[in-house]
């Protein structure tokens, strides 16, 4: 059964494939978007991924893992590229690339403006977070640094790929930075010619325990779910993490600290508020198991271990949160009333629509280890 989409460079940096399913009519789909545009009801779709394991977790620390894959990845590809981000994950890339004096090709990072000079909003974490980049530019004086201002990559998509179906295909989350991302390529031509890849720090996976059953797992959600993290029709997008290794490796360091940690430790982190389901927030899973040399060392806007403020409230968001910017993007608005009303009403969690209340998530894909 093949993908509902015709462009091959979206997917072919996955290491395994997956999407959304709709068990009614046995239909693929690239994301939940796209997804329910075309269910008969919300409890007909699922996630499904083929990334299953079947043996034992490396003995490799993480640390070694991410090292081995930039390697890996160096070799692979010509030209690399990093699309950064300033949080956790993209840092880590900069940082195993360093530990393995693999230089990157090109660093990449959206923005409004120059984030060296605008500090709030958008750019704050950015800002904030750039002397990572600033360090690690020093040590590799080749590897180029470039701003992709939203504004003139929103202009290119509305140009050149004002395609609502488009949209609904490479987009899991419905935002606008997701859009912006699809004219990138207008302000990157080194991807154009040598064998490439852009890196994201997309691909790891969250654990989650079921003491009813003594099952632990590993799951995909719809928000993930071909989240890119960058979009480009001339190379790959390669999700660092994505490795059977990585996710593994993840998920056994999770369940090592919960067997070891006193019971009000696993209870104070557990954020499902169930005696039955144990799972944490990505942020302490940033800091406790994928990333503790980046421990209080990435400036988060809106974002804390105990707390995680609703989207629209955040810094990040707060450009096109407002009535200015419904004439301004006002392309992507009428593509958000299209969701608003195509989309089956029971997909909604209530009302205001995929900017208020917002859409359900799809049941995830579940993978025991």
């Amino acid at each position: 059964m093949s993908m509902d989409t015709p462009y091959t460079a979206f997917t072919d940096g996955n290491t395994y494939r997956e999407g959304v399913i709709d068990q009614r009519s046995g239909k693929e789909y690239l994301t939940s978007t796209s997804a329910m545009l075309e269910c008969n009801h919300f409890d007909d779709l699922k996630i499904f991924s083929q990334f299953l394991i079947t043996t034992p977790p490396p003995r490799k620390t993480l640390g070694e893992l991410y090292i081995d894959r930039i390697k890996q990845l160096r070799k692979k590809y010509e030209y690399l590229e990093l699309s950064w981000g300033g949080g956790h994950d993209s840092t880590m890339i900069l940082k195993a690339s360093e530990q393995a004096n693999c230089p990157l090709d090109m660093i990449t990072m959206q923005a409004l403006g120059d984030p060296e000079q605008v500090s709030t909003g958008f750019n704050s974490e950015i800002h904030h977070n750039l002397h990572h980049v600033s360090a690690y530019v020093k040590r590799f004086p080749s590897t180029k640094v470039r701003y992709l201002d939203i504004d003139e990559c929103y202009h290119k998509v509305v140009k050149h790929h004002h395609d609502h179906d488009l949209w609904d295909r490479l987009t899991t989350m419905q935002m606008l930075d997701d859009i912006c991302r699809i004219g990138t390529d207008h302000f990157v031509p080194e991807r154009v010619g040598p064998a490439g890849a852009i890196l994201t720090g997309q691909g790891w996976k969250n654990a989650l325990y079921n003491s009813e059953h003594d099952a632990w797992s590993l799951y995909l959600a719809d928000s993930e779910t071909n989240q890119r993290g960058a979009i480009s029709f001339h190379v790959p997008t390669v999700r660092f993490f994505e490795t059977k290794d990585i996710m593994h490796k993840v998920g056994d360091t999770m369940r090592t600290w919960y067997y070891n940690a006193p019971l009000s430790s696993r209870d104070s982190v557990n954020i499902t508020g169930s005696d039955r389901i144990w799972t944490v927030n990505n942020e302490w899973i940033h800091e406790q198991i994928m990333y503790p040399e980046l421990k209080g060392k990435i400036f988060h806007d809106g974002k804390s271990l105990d707390h995680i403020i609703p989207w629209q409230e955040q810094p990040r968001f707060s450009f096109w949160m407002n009535n200015k910017a419904r004439e301004k993007y006002k392309e992507y608005f009428e593509w958000i009333q299209t969701l608003d009303k195509n989309i089956h009403p029971s997909c909604f969690n209530g009302s205001g629509g995929v900017l208020g209340d917002g859409l359900k998530y799809v049941q995830a894909c579940m993978v025991d280890f």
